[in-house]
């Protein structure tokens, strides 16, 4: 049982040690409620997500039971903070603001408020964050919010089992109806996504952290986080990025799954074959549209 949940962590000695720290700790309360339990109380009607408790019986954080559990992992590793990559900055919580599964305070998810105030900032790295990893399922109930005493609301996103998707299509995406989507990116979001982001970088501390990391995770990942850049860099906004990668753009040739070379390439032809088109087709849509 030890291996089984440590198989979802990072080698907790790659990381920076606060988030190490807070590793570990998450781990020996997991560790010690299964001692009390073989089988963790379910959060609310969610039968995957377990409650784990501390030594006083406090409820701290769920573990998911799921195979894409790993997978959640990796999108929150790799949600660096803007001072730094993951592996050298020692804040918790990253650009997009993914948290490790643990539990902090919300006001609920964004389908239960309905209009709210957040500053533009707060969808800017949203935005990001859902297609930068190719969240695919990106809808209203997987992002909760806290509320600050201004009364502006702050966003968390929840529920990445359907992020690196390989149908290079994103589904339900609340966002995109916000005005602040179609504003154009800050110059400090700009300088993260442009300079900051290397996937190939990314791969190699994941599996310095222990992990294998398979192509149905490495080529999505390759493919969306160069869309991204791409697109950031041509100055599209949020706005624009995402209905090209919901494929709904009425020219189909500026629907992300018409960028793509052929997928019966090997993968790293694939993957170059895919950057060309891509750089191709965000240049002309920039010239076109913007």
């Amino acid at each position: 049982m030890e291996n089984g949940i440590l198989e979802v962590f990072p080698k907790l000695e790659k990381v920076p040690e606060e988030i190490g720290s807070k590793f570990k700790y998450m781990i020996a309360c997991y560790l010690r409620t299964k001692r009390e339990s073989s089988k963790l109380k379910p959060f609310r009607i969610f039968k995957h997500l377990g409650h784990v408790y501390n030594e006083e019986g406090d409820l701290v954080c769920l573990f998911k039971a799921s195979r894409d559990a790993k997978r959640e992992a990796a999108v929150y590793i790799l949600d660096h903070p803007l001072t730094g990559h993951r592996s050298a900055s020692s804040e918790l919580i990253g650009f997009g603001g993914a948290t490790p599964t643990s539990l902090h305070p919300d006001r609920g998810n964004i389908r239960m408020l309905g209009m709210f105030r957040t500053l533009p900032e707060e969808i800017s790295r949203l935005s990001i964050f859902h297609l930068r990893f190719g969240c695919a399922d990106s809808h209203a109930r997987n992002t909760v919010t806290k509320v600050d005493a201004q009364k502006l609301h702050h966003l968390t996103p929840i529920d990445f089992e359907e992020c690196f998707t390989g149908d290079y299509k994103l589904r339900r995406v609340w966002w995109d109806e916000r005005e602040e989507s179609k504003e154009a990116y800050s110059d400090q979001v700009v300088t993260y996504v442009v300079n900051r982001l290397d996937v190939d970088e990314d791969i190699a501390f994941l599996k310095r952290c222990g992990w294998v990391v398979p192509r149905e995770i490495s080529v999505p990942y390759k493919i969306f986080t160069f869309f991204v850049k791409m697109g950031v860099q041509l100055n599209l906004t949020a706005a624009h990025m995402v209905v090209i990668a919901q494929n709904n753009h009425k020219t189909q040739a500026f629907n992300l799954l018409n960028m793509l070379g052929d997928q019966t390439l090997e993968d790293d032809v694939f993957v170059q074959k895919s950057h060309e088109k891509i750089e191709d087709r965000l240049r002309q849509y920039s010239e076109r549209f913007l």
